[in-house]
């Protein structure tokens, strides 16, 4: 009844892939992107090894086969203390 009721009531709903149409590119800018996703990568993961190496950071394990860098509460002391204003 209920199905039946949103059937009539509501307008059917588009498919995901007109929502979004696929968009056709180059060689060349599929390359770019490539690279520039490669570059946004390697600075994220120098990041988080940077802070953890440096102990603002400690591993949290997800499904025990994952696991995610987290900041503890040093790095948020740090944080605090950088952006301490000088009056």
């Amino acid at each position: 009844m209920f199905n039946c009721l949103l059937e009539n009531e509501l307008p059917p709903m588009k498919p995901v892939m007109y929502i979004f149409p696929e968009e056709e590119i180059s060689k060349q800018k599929e390359d770019f992107r490539e690279l520039i996703e490669f570059f946004f990568a390697k600075y994220d993961n120098e990041y988080q090894l940077n802070i953890y190496l440096s102990g603002f950071a400690e591993f949290e394990i997800i499904d025990g086969m994952e696991s995610e860098i987290i900041t503890n509460t040093e790095h948020i002391k740090y944080r605090q203390t950088l952006e301490k204003r000088n009056f």
